[in-house]
């Protein structure tokens, strides 16, 4: 049986913000880093010339692989603010951004088995930017459904709208669910 997913319109609940488990993201920073100062240290204090070939390979690649995972955790998308006039876009390694609703110029899903949102807007120069949720980043359906309702400017496929549909049938079936009108 398939997990119950709580899908909702936030229009008249905002600000709201999604972001990761701060935790995880946290231990995932450091761990990250204790694996790259104990690669660099095993790299001074324990391979020589003399070395085998795959100890050298084995402790660059996860050297790269911990280097990597932090770039990518730092500047990533963190957390998306729902404000009343714009999109709050922060980040743990950059500056936020403030994206107003009314320059968004297109929402679009990229991705085969798993789905990245990839949302552009004119930033205040009139140069076309972006921002784009990975896979991983949690309640996407509802994120997606909510910068489409906010987003009155903005170009969607097709299928897009399909899954809008659905997602707002289902949202609004959830609220009429909670709360049962008076007879």
């Amino acid at each position: 049986m398939s997990k119950r997913v709580n899908i909702e319109l936030i229009a008249d609940k905002l600000p709201v913000k999604y972001r990761y488990k701060q935790f995880a993201r946290w231990a995932g920073l450091f761990l990250s880093a204790v694996l790259l100062a104990y690669c660099l240290y095993f790299m001074v204090y324990f391979i020589d010339a003399d070395a085998n070939m795959f100890v050298k390979i084995l402790t660059l690649t996860i050297a790269f692989v911990a280097v990597h995972t932090i770039i990518v955790r730092v500047t990533d998308v963190n957390s998306i603010t729902f404000e009343d006039d714009g999109l709050k876009i922060s980040y743990l390694g950059r500056a936020s951004r403030f994206v107003e609703y009314n320059r968004i110029t297109e929402i679009r899903l990229e991705g085969k088995m798993s789905f990245s949102l990839i949302a552009n807007y004119l930033d205040d120069n009139g140069n076309n930017k972006s921002f784009t949720l990975k896979p991983s980043f949690p309640h996407k359906p509802e994120i997606l459904l909510n910068l489409v309702e906010f987003s009155p400017n903005a170009k969607t496929a097709e299928e897009i709208n399909r899954v809008v549909e659905v997602l707002r049938t289902g949202a609004l079936q959830s609220v009429r669910h909670d709360y049962p009108e008076k007879e």
